[in-house]
Order: structure tokens, then C-alpha cells, then sequence
């Protein structure tokens, strides 16, 4: 059985620990179009090559000395007068480069561009600036006027016509327009030798080029058509891009700087950082490279949040309990990172561990555990078994049992565990058995992020696979002693437990855990398949509070946490809670049956199972009654106490704890019960209830031939059997009255009694009981 196995196993302590931007890429960072390749149509060699015959004008539309040369036709002052957007004095650049543009007048001229070697490239586009003048103030551009971009299909020799812009026939200056005045017009590829067909004034023309489109060596080709001489067609700037870039911030110096090295704020999420001095704290960013010079230290409760990777050249640490996440799955990292986790531990103690980054070799983590101390377990035998350490990695997703040092002492020390390797990203999957019987299935298992996770999230992904429930041993108080006698030879229950219903701690535990998983946590899951658990960046979350312990915290779940101390001052907790969509009978999502039954233990009862947490059916019914069951390491004085309490116990439901061996009742809400009893296990001492009446058992077990009646100053009671004892409470379950008697008739006087409803419960011999309702 597991629950010997796992304990016995393992005896000791395995503590839980405890923008200007045109484009977005892949990794999700806004990006500055880089330059492929570029044609000016000024002097000297391009970058984009262009073949045919095309010729350049230079200067301004208007002007003395500045008219457009190479334009036949001048006024012998430099050049023709031409006209673009506006009235007959507007004044226009001829160009968008440095002094030049390709003109067509009168004809059709073709020029091809290329070949531009765009292989890997993504975001690729091809862009051109267009202006349309005309040599007369009523110049009108039509339908046959027309500039047309072509591109060669891969693969062929074909081109595809894409876009073709055409003249809107607009009277006065309408048809036309300057390299400042039109507008942008944008269109993706398809390569159906279909056009986009567009009239109006563009300006800025540009083609789209799926990345799913294999253009190895990319050809395009422009045509412009001028119907006659008084109209001119210019276009400059002819030029492929792609958008590789991101828009980053470099952190050096103490300050984020801008591209242009204007000091600013931090990245956003759409912008790279660049770390080029020594960073310490959370940032946001689209993606990180840490150059030679730079370092980010992640503090406690800091969280760096990247989008896409993490180039690290330099040094990148995550502190204990500081996180590291990332969003795209499809992230890949590289440079190793160092991730620290701390535990507290001391000799022969073993820690649940699991590994954020790939390449952590088990021994480097631990080097002087004995190599005979590195576990897995083993879910067949529900056994831990020995794992070579030496030469052998984590693997993520997996948990291992390490102990502490071997010269470690009796005194507790903070072990701080340190992994170094590539961060883990994306999906990551851990095979998990189930051999066929109700006490197999537990798998050890564990975070593989330098983040926390979500547990509820990881249960949503592997729904089929695991229940939600998990198990983590925190055995924090190693050498307790059991007894006021001193004796040592005592075994708390070492497993916190976590489910749909809440987290519950282990004997003398602190803080029950949350849904959160910490950064290097081993934990155990329970398979009901034998399948592979997924992890995916979805589950990954930087939070590590939760309203669990806040007294009168908001909750959509009702629900109270019980203790039992013991005389030597050992704590056992119990979870009971009403949850929607769980049910009243077993499941593990909501119940969490305890791995192993300590020296003390305290536990709910629910046919033959033992829970540390019982869900049940939501919303509570107050006729509701939940049974528990102690195990007492010796005898004397303990004490039941109501802790937390959420929901509707945090706002005036009564908790009521019957003690059916003494017949004592008592509201736990206004203070504990302290009991005596002898070393053993009892299951059918204790009940919780939510009523006065079902507390004091109003209407059960009541007896013919009794009755209860007022009698001058007095009430009197009477039974065909002896009375053996009464209790006389009020009906917030305040005891009023205890006597023992011994006769058919009771008496008591009603003077000492403040107005109201109480309830008299009476012992008869033999064992029978009654109870009554009186009211002064």
C-alpha cells in the first residue's frame, strides 16, 4: 500500500520550496523594415538591379533655376513648368532620393528589378513612390494611364501581374498628385496573375510576400503607361524590405535607451531588450539577448515576461522564488542561465526537486549527496528507487527525491539548489504509468519552468490523464516530540495536499499550498492512464499569493479548516468545504485521501476513506453532517479548533462539533473543544454539524412516555426511565445547564433564564436519549 510505502520509504523531511512600428513578427516584437535592396535611380551601382530603358528628371515642378531638367520643352529657364497637387504656385520635389526619379511621358516604359536574394527572409515587401504631373493646370489622368507591378512566379518564367493603378479621372488637380501627397495603398501576393486593379492618387505603393512563399531569387517588374505628353508618371525609390528588426531598448548605464540613444522607459511587450550592463528587477519584453557585457539578476518575487527567447551571452540568473516566463511555445533559447531555489534541510533529509533547464546534471546539482541517494519512484511498486546521479541529467518534467548533503548536521541550513543549463520552454512532455490497482498510479512529477505554475491550468490540460490532486511532502518538523514524555518515535503526516477544494497543510505544517507550483518543485499526481502529462507555457504564472488565509476572505467556495493539537503541541489539519460541481460522494478532484495515517492524525470520514480534504456537494444544506475521525499518539488533553473559514462560514454559519461520547456540543465558531482521551484511533467519536437542532439532536431519538413542561417557577421533565443527566442549551448551542441525576423526574428553575428558545437533552438509562424544546 502507498500509504506505508511512501513514508516508510522516504522518512524524512522532503520540503516543498515553498512604438514605431510597420510590422509584427513571429515572436510577437514590433519591427523597422530592414533594406534588401534599393534602386535611387541616381548615378553609380544599385543594390537592386534594373534592366531597361528609362529616363530621370531631377529638380521641381515651379521655380526660376529649379524646373524640371530633361524635360523637352523647357522655357529655356532649366526646364519645363509641370504641374502636380494644388494651385498653379504649389512647388514640388521631382524625387524622394537624393535628386532624381524615372519619368514616363507619352509611352509605356518597362524596367525589371531584380534578381534580390530573399531566402529566410520574413516579412518581405516590395515598395515603390509614385507621383502623377501633368504640363498643364487641367491635366486628367484616366483609365488608361496606369502604373502596373509584376512579379515572376517561383519556379518560372512567368510574371504575375499584382497591382495595377490607374488614373480616377478627377477633374482640375484631382487626377493628380506629388511623392507628399497621396496615400498608401498595400496588397499581399497570390500569384493568380489577377490584379488588384486601384484608381486614385498613391503615392506609396507596396506588395506583401507571404512567407509561405518560396521566392529563393525574387524578379518583379513595373510598367508605366503615359496616353500622351501631358502626362507624367514618376516613380523613385523602388525597394525590398523585410521586416527582421525588432524595435528594441538597450539597458546600459543604469537607463533604457531608444535605438536613436534617447534615455526612456523599459521595453513594452512588442519591443526587444537588449541588456548591455547589469540589470536587476522585471521587465517585460517581445525577446531578451543579454550581451557579453550585461547581466539580469530576477530577484525574489521579480518576473521577467518574454514573448519569444532568451539569447544570453552574458549572465542571467533567477533568484529564489523570482520567475522567469515565456509565451510562445515555439521559443527557442539558447545560453545557459542559472536558476536558484532554496530549502531548508538538514542531515538525512530529502527534498522533492525538478529541473527549470535542460543539461543539469544530478550529481553537479547535489555533488555531495551520496550517489546512493538520487530516487525516482517507481509507480508499479509504489516504492523509491535508486537513479544514477553521476553523467546523468534531469529530465523535465520528471521529480526526483535528493537528500541533503552528506555533511550536513542536525542543524537546520538553507540549501540553496542551483540549476544551470538552457531555460526550458514550450511543450514538455512526462510520461506517466497507471498499473491497474486503486493504490497505483502516483507518479513523481514536477515544474519543468523557471516559473511557477498553475496547477488547475496543468490539471485542464491533462484532464484525461490526472485528477485534480497532488501531493508534496513538506515533513517540516522532523524531530518532533510526540509526547509530553519525550518520546521521539513519532511520524507526522508529511504530505501537504492540494485539490479542487483547496490545499491542506501536513502536520505542523504553515501555509496550506495554493494552485501554484514554485520553481523546482517535485510534487505527486496521481494517473489514471498511462499517458504523457503536458506541460505548455499556458500554465505558467509568476503568482505565489492566494486568498486562502485571509479570515473573512472572499470566496466562490464555502469552506473551513479543523485542527487537532495534541498534548505535545502537534498540529493536524482536516479541509472541509462545499464546492460547486463537486458531489457528496468519493472523487479525487475535490477528496484527497492522506497518503498516511502520522502518529496523530485528523481526518474526515467518507466510507472507506480516510481524507485530509473532503468537497462536497455545494451550496451547503444545514442538515448536513460530516464525520471525522482521530488517531492519538498518547493519552491526555487534545483540542479540536476551527481555523481559516471561507464563504459562508466567514459570515455567520455556525460549525458545531458533537462529541457523542461525552454528549457535549460546541460551537466552534465562538471557541474549541478540549477532550480527554486515550492513546488509539477512534472513527465514530466526532461529528460536524450546522444547526442548533441537529447539534443538540432536536427530534431524534426522542422517547414515548417523556415530556417537559412549565410548572409554577420551574420546568420539570419526565420519563418512564430513570434520567441519568440533562443539558440545557440556548440555541447558539451555549451549554446552560449540566447535571446528573439519577431519577424519572428532573426539575430546574426558570428564574436564572433570560427570554428565549432552549433545548433540553436528557440521558436515559439504558442509553436512549430525548430532547425537547422549551421557551421562556
Amino acid at each position: 500500500m502507498i500509504k506505508k510505502q511512501l513514508f516508510s520509504i522516504v522518512p524524512v523531511f522532503l520540503g516543498i520550496m515553498a512604438f514605431s512600428q510597420t510590422n509584427l513578427n513571429t515572436s510577437g516584437c514590433n519591427t523597422i523594415p530592414v533594406l534588401t535592396a534599393i534602386n535611387t535611380f541616381e548615378g553609380g551601382t544599385q543594390s537592386l538591379a534594373a534592366t531597361g530603358t528609362f529616363t530621370k528628371v531631377s529638380g521641381n515642378s515651379k521655380g526660376n533655376g529649379s524646373l524640371p531638367n530633361n524635360l523637352p520643352g523647357g522655357n529655356g529657364n532649366g526646364g519645363l513648368r509641370i504641374y502636380g497637387k494644388g494651385g498653379d504656385n504649389e512647388t514640388h520635389p521631382l524625387y524622394t532620393s537624393a535628386q532624381t526619379s524615372w519619368y514616363t511621358r507619352g509611352t509605356t516604359t518597362a524596367v525589371t528589378f531584380g534578381s534580390v536574394n530573399v531566402i529566410n527572409r520574413t516579412n518581405r515587401v516590395i515598395t515603390f513612390n509614385l507621383a502623377a504631373f501633368g504640363t498643364t493646370t487641367g491635366t486628367i489622368f484616366g483609365a488608361a494611364d496606369l502604373v502596373k507591378l509584376e512579379v515572376r512566379i517561383p519556379g518560372s518564367t512567368e510574371y504575375s501581374s499584382e497591382i495595377i493603378v490607374t488614373g480616377n479621372g478627377a477633374t482640375g488637380d484631382g487626377s493628380r498628385f506629388d511623392f507628399a501627397s497621396g496615400s498608401t495603398f498595400t496588397e499581399t501576393y497570390d500569384g493568380n496573375k489577377i490584379p488588384t486593379t486601384i484608381a486614385g492618387t498613391y503615392n506609396v505603393i507596396k506588395l506583401q510576400l507571404p512567407d509561405n512563399v518560396n521566392f529563393n531569387n525574387l524578379d518583379f517588374r513595373i510598367t508605366a503607361t503615359s496616353t500622351d505628353d501631358t502626362k507624367l508618371w514618376l516613380i523613385d525609390d523602388v525597394k525590398v524590405t523585410d521586416g527582421a528588426s525588432p524595435v528594441t531598448k538597450t539597458y546600459s548605464a543604469g537607463v533604457w535607451k531608444n535605438a536613436n540613444g534617447t534615455t526612456g522607459i523599459a521595453p513594452t511587450f512588442y519591443e526587444k531588450a537588449i541588456i548591455e550592463g547589469a540589470f536587476t528587477g522585471s521587465f517585460t519584453a517581445c525577446e531578451c539577448e543579454v550581451k557579453t557585457t550585461g547581466s539580469v539578476t530576477i530577484p525574489s518575487n521579480d518576473i521577467v515576461t518574454l514573448n519569444s527567447k532568451l539569447v544570453n551571452n552574458g549572465i542571467f540568473t533567477v533568484e529564489s522564488d523570482g520567475n522567469f516566463i515565456q509565451i510562445d511555445n515555439a521559443a527557442v533559447n539558447t545560453g545557459n542561465i542559472v536558476v536558484k531555489r532554496n530549502s531548508s534541510m538538514q542531515k538525512n533529509d530529502y527534498t522533492y526537486w525538478s529541473s527549470p533547464v535542460a543539461g543539469q546534471e544530478l550529481k553537479g546539482f547535489s555533488p555531495k549527496t551520496s550517489a546512493t541517494r538520487f530516487y525516482k519512484y517507481d509507480e508499479p511498486t509504489n516504492l523509491f528507487v535508486t537513479v544514477p546521479s553521476a553523467g546523468v541529467n534531469f529530465v523535465p518534467g520528471r521529480g526526483y527525491a535528493i537528500m541533503a548533503p552528506s555533511d550536513y548536521t542536525t542543524t537546520l541550513q538553507t540549501f540553496e539548489g542551483k540549476f544551470t543549463g538552457v531555460a526550458n520552454n514550450g511543450v514538455i512532455t512526462s510520461p506517466v504509468t497507471f498499473s491497474g490497482s486503486a493504490n497505483q498510479g502516483y507518479n513523481l512529477v514536477g515544474n519543468p519552468y523557471p516559473s511557477n505554475i498553475d496547477f488547475e491550468k496543468l490539471h485542464s490540460l491533462n484532464s484525461g490523464t490526472i485528477p485534480l490532486i497532488a501531493y508534496f511532502w513538506r515533513n517540516t518538523d522532523r524531530n518532533r516530540k510526540g509526547s509530553t514524555n519525550g518520546n521521539t518515535d513519532y511520524r507526522g503526516n508529511g504530505y501537504a495536499m492540494y485539490n479542487g477544494t483547496g490545499g491542506n497543510p501536513e502536520t505542523n505544517g504553515g501555509a496550506a499550498p495554493t494552485q501554484f507550483i514554485k520553481v523546482g518543485q517535485g510534487f505527486i499526481v496521481k494517473a489514471g492512464i498511462t499517458k504523457d502529462l503536458i506541460f505548455n507555457n499556458t500554465v505558467r504564472n509568476g503568482k505565489d499569493t492566494s486568498i486562502f488565509f485571509s479570515k473573512n476572505a472572499a470566496s466562490d467556495k464555502d469552506r473551513f479548516w479543523l485542527t487537532l493539537t495534541s498534548p505535545s503541541n502537534n498540529v493536524n489539519t482536516v479541509l472541509i468545504g462545499y464546492v460547486p460541481n463537486a458531489t457528496n460522494e468519493f472523487e479525487l478532484g475535490y477528496d484527497a485521501p492522506l497518503l498516511a495515517i502520522g502518529s496523530d492524525s485528523f481526518y474526515t470520514i467518507l466510507g472507506d476513506e480516510k481524507l485530509g480534504i473532503q468537497g462536497k456537494s455545494y451550496p451547503l444544506t444545514k442538515e448536513d453532517v460530516v464525520a471525522l475521525g482521530t488517531k492519538h499518539f498518547e493519552s491526555g488533553k487534545y483540542t479540536i479548533s476551527l481555523g481559516n473559514k471561507e464563504g459562508i462560514f466567514a459570515t455567520g454559519q455556525n460549525i458545531y462539533l458533537k462529541d457523542k461520547e461525552t454528549k457535549i456540543t460546541t460551537n466552534l465558531s465562538e471557541g474549541d473543544y478540549t477532550f480527554n482521551v486515550n492513546a488509539g484511533e477512534f472513527s465514530n467519536r466526532f461529528e460536524i454539524v450546522y444547526s442548533a437542532s441537529a447539534a443538540l439532536g432536536v427530534g431524534v431519538d426522542a422517547k414515548a412516555g417523556t415530556q417537559l413542561y412549565r410548572e409554577g417557577q420551574d420546568f420539570v421533565g419526565r420519563s418512564a426511565k430513570k434520567i441519568t443527566g440533562f443539558e440545557l442549551f440556548d440555541m447558539s448551542g451555549r451549554m446552560i445547564m449540566n447535571q446528573k441525576t439519577n431519577a424519572k423526574e428532573i426539575r430546574f428553575s426558570a428564574a436564572g433564564l433570560l427570554s428565549g428558545t432552549y433545548i433540553l437533552n436528557a440521558q436515559l438509562e439504558g442509553g436512549e436519549r430525548f430532547s425537547k424544546k422549551l421557551i421562556k
